[in-house]
């Protein structure tokens, strides 16, 4: 069959009409988990505090709930009330270990649930230590500001009975692009750093991880990730 070059661009066109339009997927509503310390150390009939964060995305404005699963015997989890702010919702978790729990590490799983979306899930390791052995954990909740503003929040040293008095210093390890991050006082004997953070004018909304480092003497680092929200201007 042939076509003159007339009818060939009169039939392309008359297909090309009749193909199916393209459809641009809206964004699904969804919520992603977090915990600031993916250890927690802690010691037989002692516990340990753990920060998890629930972020809602692209839309979704549901009320969420955490829950910690795969508890091992003698092995319990106890979350505070709900904050949110800007999106983001944290609850402080007290990881609880009986003096019967056999020193190790143990895997368990911290779920977060919005109703109407997906669960989401993030591992947190237990590190059950011997009784008498010097145990932290830091902790912040996540910060929300604007571009070109800043924010003040509290890191918490969260010592055992065997470091109430060890100093603990306190460094900022990673920053997103065109934020400051300082801490005052970087080496601590109390329980409390404050945390700044100055957003640039520059940065684009969206989510982001400041993480942090705790160093003392005779202990392994502990390692924090703080949520960071940058909000779009009003």
């Amino acid at each position: 069959m042939s076509f003159c070059r007339g009818c060939r661009l009169a039939w392309i066109a008359t297909m090309a009409a009749c193909a199916p339009a393209s459809t641009i997927s809206e964004p699904t509503p969804g919520i992603i988990a977090y915990v600031t310390s993916p250890t927690v150390e802690i010691t037989g009939g002692g516990a340990q505090l753990v920060m998890a964060s629930v972020t809602r995305l692209n839309g979704f404005n549901g009320d969420v709930e955490v829950v910690v699963d795969a508890l091992p015997e003698g092995i319990r989890a106890e979350s505070s009330g709900m904050e949110t702010a800007d999106r983001v919702s944290s609850t402080l978790i007290a990881i609880v270990a009986s003096t019967s729990v056999a020193p190790g590490e143990y895997t368990v799983s911290v779920r977060a649930i919005g109703f109407g979306v997906p669960d989401a899930s993030v591992a947190l390791t237990v590190v059950v230590s011997p009784a008498g052995t010097p145990v932290y954990t830091l902790e912040a909740r996540p910060i929300s500001a604007v571009a070109g503003a800043s924010a003040i929040v509290r890191t918490s040293i969260d010592r055992g009975v065997n470091t109430k008095s060890r100093p603990v210093t306190v460094l900022v390890t990673d920053v997103p692009n065109g934020v400051g991050v300082s801490l005052y006082p970087e080496t601590n004997v109390a329980a409390i750093t404050t945390m700044t953070v100055v957003v640039g004018p520059n940065v684009l909304p969206g989510q982001y991880a400041i993480k942090i480092r705790g160093v003392s003497v005779g202990l392994p680092d502990r390692v924090a990730t703080i949520p960071l929200t940058v909000l779009s201007k009003p």
